[in-house]
């Protein structure tokens, strides 16, 4: 595909792209079983550390890889104003799924 882009040569490069992109029986039954045992989407959460109130030791702060855990995490490195991640969510929300 590339060699045909660099040499101009277009009628081979469409020929070649649009026998590459042919959906068929077996690309769909492939599609089919992908699906089927497609895993859901990992849940990123960012740990934490935190010193101490003695200031002689540093604790190890982790969440749960779930949606509280990920509102937590966020909630902690926010240290409660979430003022502009409400902003930015009004905006985005029509981009999520709803359960």
């Amino acid at each position: 595909m590339q060699i045909n882009k660099s040499i101009g040569d277009a009628q081979t490069g469409l020929k070649f792209f649009e026998n590459a992109a042919k959906v068929d029986e077996k690309m769909l039954k492939y599609r089919e079983i992908v699906l089927k045992h497609q895993l859901p989407r990992r849940i990123e959460l960012m740990d934490d550390l935190e010193v101490a109130e003695d200031k002689k030791q540093v604790n190890y702060l982790s969440f749960d890889a779930n949606f509280e855990g990920l509102i937590a995490s966020h909630v902690y490195h926010y240290q409660g104003n979430c003022d502009d991640v409400y902003e930015l969510w009004k905006k985005d929300v029509k981009h999520f799924k709803k359960q």
